[in-house]
């Protein structure tokens, strides 16, 4: 949604976990809210003003540290089944040249 511009978010008083901050950001929720926020018919636009009307829920650390590390586990075990599937289809890709 960024066209020209950056824009920084500041955690100063540490209160997010980054991979749940960006979990959260990245976020089916965040990306309709941004949407619907975004101005102009064909590119569009945010700025700080609106990013800053996101509703974020804040959980305690120990909620956000748990769940930062059960989507790190998620996107291993993720990377895992892919490397399985390609090995699978590699090989039944082999045996289908034998055969």
């Amino acid at each position: 949604y960024i066209h020209d511009g950056w824009l920084v978010l500041r955690d100063n008083d540490e209160i997010f976990n980054k991979m749940f901050l960006h979990t959260l950001l990245s976020s089916d929720y965040a990306m309709a809210s941004f949407a619907s926020m975004a101005a102009g018919s064909v590119v569009k636009n945010l700025n700080k003003e609106l990013v800053g009307k996101l509703k974020v829920p804040v959980p305690d650390m120990a909620l956000q540290t748990s769940f930062a590390k059960f989507v790190e586990q998620s996107d291993k075990s993720k990377f895992e089944l892919q490397k399985s599937i390609e090995k699978i289809d590699n090989l039944i890709k082999t045996l289908i040249q034998q055969n």
